[in-house]
């Protein structure tokens, strides 16, 4: 994966005129994990197996991603926090479900303030999980009229949001459901959607072969784009590969990938 101190740095030196100075913000750190009972790959029957506290970490997608990106945020952002493991995140989420319908799916909002103080919220959510790349598109992209200025804001995932919520309000039409909107920075670099990471399908040589292969390119975390846990899935499985993508290079109408931790990988038209 990479260290994302080192890249956050050099996106900092990068694409931040200004000096950047966190304390002035006020933020907390934010992963969304999801929880789903269709997870569960435990030996036990489901029926037993949510009844255990604390429940099997197979229930909680990606968790081990989660950890790591936590850790390397509340270091970057130096929060005074004991390190994080797994059976520490899974005995919190736990707690957190402890009266809720756990025959359901949840979105698990962990929020880790400034102080080292931890809240999780359990929001019951119907958005089906799907990590099928080959799906048919479902959503609608909007490439944004102006460049989003990259910070340690969008390189770690936080409640300070003001950047997409912007972009959101410039280019969504009121009332459309399934749609997004396409960042790029001020080198004319795409990045991320407001909720997702996202891949285009390019060409790319063989190194080897010279051999000319299309593959699905997700932009590098130099370009300012958020480290998804779903993004770190596709990458480790070849399902998609890291490079530059160019704002001009974006086609009316091409297909896209969109991915994050919550509903996985969807496909979306882009509308220039």
């Amino acid at each position: 994966m990479g260290d994302l101190e080192t890249v956050a740095n050099e996106v900092i030196q990068k694409h931040l005129k200004d000096p950047f100075d966190y304390e002035k913000v006020h933020f907390e750190v934010l992963s969304t994990i999801r929880y789903d009972p269709l997870l569960y790959s435990g030996g036990l029957s489901l029926p037993e197996a949510l009844v255990c506290s604390p429940l099997d970490q197979s229930f909680f997608l990606f968790l081990g991603y989660h950890v790591d990106r936590l850790n390397e945020t509340a270091e970057f952002f130096e929060l005074p926090v004991r390190k994080l493991d797994s059976s520490l995140l899974v005995a919190q989420l736990s707690q957190a479900l402890y009266d809720k319908d756990v025959y359901q799916a949840h979105k698990m909002r962990y929020l880790l303030g400034k102080a080292g103080q931890v809240e999780i919220q359990a929001i019951p959510i119907a958005t089906p999980l799907n990590l099928d790349i080959n799906c048919p598109p479902t959503w609608t992209v909007y490439l944004d009229s102006e460049p989003t200025i990259i910070s340690p804001f969008t390189s770690f995932k936080s409640t300070y949001r003001n950047h997409y919520a912007e972009a959101r309000k410039r280019k969504i039409p009121p009332d459309v459901g399934n749609a997004d909107v396409l960042l790029f920075n001020h080198a004319n670099q795409i990045t991320e959607t407001s909720i997702c990471n996202i891949a285009v399908l390019r060409n790319d040589k063989n190194p080897l072969t010279g051999e000319i292969i299309t593959k699905w390119t997700t932009p590098p975390l130099s370009s300012g784009c958020l480290c998804g846990v779903t993004r770190r899935y596709l990458l480790e499985k070849g399902l998609i590969g890291e490079g530059v993508v160019m704002k001009n290079s974006i086609k009316d109408g091409e297909q896209v990938l969109l991915f994050n931790g919550i509903m996985g990988v969807v496909k979306a038209v882009i509308k220039i």
